[in-house]
């Protein structure tokens, strides 16, 4: 696709109009930038959007639970703190493409994750919405999962997105089950 931008002026010779000029700028590159911007913009607004439903379903059951027993309770505001954490990382996140545009290296150390804790951990925390959209989200850890090397965030939101995803794309009494699963290689 090529994005053009014409503008046109008249020009006068002996008091009547002698013509028009055109002047065509292609902002094929400006256009195509805007659209990374508004693509960029949507998925962050996605990727916060998650954490904070989550926080507001857990604090508004626990707001309509008062007699809740203790164990209940912590357990509830433990997914809490650990998803406004997760909005902090992303907001680090962001802070850190902004270095990145203005052309300042950050790398980041690859850390060991257990990919089975980090995926039901996900799958507990979203469970609450999932009740809410009458859905069933459960996980079937079929085997054990060797640790990983990586960026033990970035796993973090892949899986997220990919369960929120599920969830907003399943209908009412759907149901989500999550796997996983050590694979073999001969």
């Amino acid at each position: 696709k090529q994005y053009l931008q014409l503008n046109f002026a008249t020009f006068n010779t002996e008091n009547k109009v002698g013509g028009i000029i055109v002047i065509i700028h292609d902002v094929t590159k400006q256009e195509k930038l805007e659209q990374s911007r508004r693509d960029f913009v949507a998925d962050v607004s996605h990727e916060l959007r998650t954490p904070l439903t989550t926080i507001k379903s857990y604090s508004e059951t626990l707001s309509d639970m008062p007699e809740a027993d203790r164990e209940l309770q912590v357990r509830f505001l433990d997914v809490i703190a650990s998803e406004a954490d997760r909005m902090a990382r992303i907001i680090s996140d962001l802070l850190t493409l902004s270095e990145l545009d203005e052309n300042q290296v950050h790398y980041k150390v690859p850390e060991a994750i257990d990919a089975r804790n980090v995926i039901e951990s996900i799958v507990e925390r979203m469970g609450m919405t999932a009740k809410k959209r009458e859905q069933t989200l459960i996980y079937h850890p079929l085997n054990e999962v060797p640790i990983i090397m990586g960026d033990r965030d970035g796993f973090e939101r892949i899986i997220m997105n990919i369960v929120s995803n599920a969830l907003k794309y399943t209908p009412s009494g759907g149901k989500i089950e999550v796997y996983t699963s050590k694979v073999y290689k001969d």
